[in-house]
């Protein structure tokens, strides 16, 4: 899914990393036998332009982003 984040207000905006916590199984648990079946990972989706921010989210994700304004 795209997300577009209007952050207006600031003078410029940049985008210092994204983290995204999914897998390609929905229904995916950790667990004692496989504790790593989903966890974080560092992904590039976003895109900045002006004091727009954009991005392409994967399905069944939690997302974190981290911005810079001035």
């Amino acid at each position: 899914a795209e997300l577009e984040l209007h952050v207006d207000g600031f003078r410029s905006v940049s985008l210092i990393g994204q983290m995204s916590l999914t897998s390609e199984d929905p229904m995916a648990v950790n667990s004692k036998d496989n504790p790593n079946a989903v966890v974080p990972h560092e992904v590039n989706t976003g895109r900045v332009e002006g004091t727009t921010l954009t991005l392409d989210l994967p399905p069944f994700s939690w997302n974190t982003v981290r911005i810079q304004t001035r």
